[in-house]
């Protein structure tokens, strides 16, 4: 099991949303941005350096959205994801490992077809804004 990061890139209250180009039964779904932690490598630094390469982004990283049971979020093929907050320094770029990215309202956060496993996240987001 590959610990991956995530991250909800926030700017003036809208979310980051990213669609995936690949592997075929994912592409076209969104997700939020990150990738899996190398091994021996800080899960906030693999953040910070999957973020650079998937969208050249240079973010500050704030608190993390914890699952209600503490444990990483359990994601696709088994995989258990942390995801933190955080604020993009310069506009996101979209790279080769997505077809767009879109920022989200609150209102409209949930009219993208989300990859299933980001849902929760998002939902616990908002919860802990409201």
């Amino acid at each position: 099991m590959a610990l991956v990061v995530g991250a909800l890139i926030v700017n003036s209250g809208r979310i980051l949303a990213a669609q995936r180009a690949y592997p075929p039964e994912f592409a076209g779904q969104w997700e939020l941005p990150g990738g899996k932690v190398e091994p021996g490598e800080d899960p906030v630094t693999a953040l910070q350096r999957e973020l650079q390469e998937e969208l050249q982004a240079d973010v500050v990283v704030s608190q993390e959205v914890v699952s209600p049971d503490g444990a990483p979020w359990p994601i696709l093929n088994g995989h258990r994801m942390r995801v933190w907050v955080c604020e993009a320094r310069s506009e996101p770029q979209l790279g080769p490992d997505h077809l767009a990215l879109r920022w989200l309202e609150p209102a409209e956060a949930f009219t993208v077809p989300w990859l299933a496993p980001d849902i929760p996240i998002i939902e616990e987001y908002f919860a802990g804004r409201s």
